[in-house]
């Protein structure tokens, strides 16, 4: 059992690898575009200032930049296990191990977000490059109340705390 534990381990961290890979470019584009919506914005409005943006100088850690992207390869990979449970795409019924492998990848990705939403921005650019990504990945979607807790609960937190 313990051979095949360390295989499936393997295997994960090699999908993880492919799926990061995949990722990054995703977050990107994202960012790209929120900052194109960013700078429309500012261009409308008559003062500028107003809307003053975080000084891009500041630091932005690794552990929120990892985390993003860890978020996003696993969002990569659910939707990739959920093409494979989708019947009429199979031309089948799928097998009970895709469904839980797609539960499995699920509740990962979900407690991935709800980290991400935990996590405490040490400064104006973390705050940003955060909101960027939860907007643009929640584009149009609602936040359900256990990630809206959890965001306004990461704004209280002083540096250091998780």
């Amino acid at each position: 059992m313990a051979v095949r534990v360390m295989d499936r381990r393997r295997l994960l961290q090699a999908a993880s690898a492919l799926a990061l890979w995949l990722a990054i470019p995703l977050v990107a584009s994202r960012r790209a575009r929120a900052e194109a919506g960013r700078a429309a914005v500012m261009d409308s409005t008559p003062d500028g200032d107003l809307l003053a943006l975080a000084d891009n100088t500041e630091p932005v850690s690794s552990a929120l930049m990892q985390m993003m992207c860890a978020h996003c390869a696993a969002y990569s990979e659910l939707e990739r296990i959920g093409k494979r449970t989708d019947a009429v795409v199979l031309g089948h019924a799928p097998a009970l191990t895709d469904f839980e492998r797609l539960d499995e990848v699920s509740q990962f990705e979900r407690d991935l977000f709800l980290r991400l939403c935990r996590y405490p921005a040490s400064n104006d650019a973390e705050r940003q490059e955060k909101a960027t990504y939860l907007l643009a990945f929640c584009d149009g979607d609602e936040f359900e109340r256990e990630h809206v807790r959890a965001l306004l609960s990461s704004m209280g937190r002083r540096d250091g705390q998780l």
